[in-house]
């Protein structure tokens, strides 16, 4: 502090002495008056000098106060601090050893504990996977008893049921068997009855009588007509519906033959009796011409609607279109025939 107001009056004074060191006589005069006012402006520097250095000196020493102060806070609280630090340290240290001594106990506990606990479970393993194969043995042994039971109840039923199929054929009346068989059942009896010859022979000739009746439902076709005939001949069972099927179908051509002849009259009677301009009393006439043949190839011929399907359909047909309107063209139902 004192360094600092001493430089002040040193730089005020060197100022004065040097600008009287370049002066002149001549300007002595001139300059005299000028120096008194520099003197006055020097002494008021002077003074602007030791205040500004009182200033200076007064913040110094409160900014010197406030660092010491502040240096002295530090310091006690750096001390505070540290001791802080050596105590946490210390517990942080304790904690680590507790913590150390607890992981080891308690690892050697879980260790012991998992190690009880693996030998139970191979122990529990080991019985239960006897238990598994023994009860795969007892499942085994009762598949293979189930399964020798079900292949003897089959083997049993199979032979029932063949028994009982052998003692339908050979003591039920033929017409009776007729009544309850088709062509599918025939053929898988066939497949069933075995080596019975006897059966075999029924089966043989119920399967010829309902070929016979299966031709009735088609088309009259004279070599099929005449094979079924031979193979009805060759059929030995005493029964009326195997004389009455034989006699269907020795009539099949004369039925066949009759139908065609009624339909070309019926296309006769469509020719001379012309739809346009034909009155209610002509239509009336026409309608019982065609009525008349067909109650004549029913009724004159003995024919029987059940025993000729195929047949009985066309005359049907023919019933069908000529009653609502009798100029209907029936041209193709003479077709089904030829």
């Amino acid at each position: 502090m004192n360094k600092l107001i001493i430089l002040a009056f040193f730089v005020c004074g060197f100022s004065t002495a040097h600008s009287q060191v370049n002066l002149t006589i001549q300007q002595y005069d001139n300059i005299k008056n000028e120096q008194k006012v520099l003197v006055e402006k020097n002494q008021n520097l002077q003074d602007s000098c030791r205040k500004m250095a009182t200033i200076l000196s007064q913040d110094f020493k409160k900014a010197n106060d406030s660092i010491s102060n502040l240096h002295k806070s530090y310091k006690e609280e750096l001390k505070k601090l540290g001791t802080d630090k050596e105590k946490l340290i210390k517990e942080l240290n304790a904690a680590n050893k507790k913590v150390i001594d607890l992981q080891k106990s308690k690892i050697i506990t879980e260790r012991d504990s998992l190690q009880i606990l693996v030998n139970k479970i191979k122990t529990d393993n080991s019985k239960l996977v006897d238990k598994i194969n023994g009860k795969e043995k007892e499942i085994a042994i009762v598949k293979q008893q189930g399964e020798q039971k079900v292949l003897q109840e089959k083997e049993n039923g199979k032979h029932e049921a063949l028994a009982n199929l052998v003692n339908t054929y050979k003591n039920k009346p033929f017409d009776y068997l007729i009544k309850f068989s088709s062509i599918e059942s025939i053929q898988r009896d066939k497949l069933l009855i075995g080596d019975s010859v006897q059966i075999k022979l029924v089966l043989n000739d119920l399967l010829i009588y309902l070929n016979a009746r299966e031709q009735l439902t088609k088309k009259f076709d004279a070599v099929q007509i005449k094979n079924t005939q031979r193979q009805l001949n060759q059929i030995n069972q005493k029964s009326i519906l195997i004389d009455k099927i034989k006699e269907n179908v020795e009539k099949y051509q004369i039925f066949n033959k009759g139908l065609n002849e009624m339909l070309n009259e019926i296309i006769k009677i469509d020719k001379d009796f012309k739809g346009e301009g034909m009155d209610e009393e002509t239509r009336k006439t026409k309608f019982n011409k065609i009525i008349s043949e067909i109650s004549s190839y029913i009724f004159n011929d003995n024919f029987n609607f059940t025993d000729y399907p195929y047949l009985s359909d066309i005359v049907l047909e023919i019933i069908k279109h000529k009653q609502p309107n009798t100029d209907a063209d029936i041209s193709d139902l003479l077709r089904k025939l030829q």
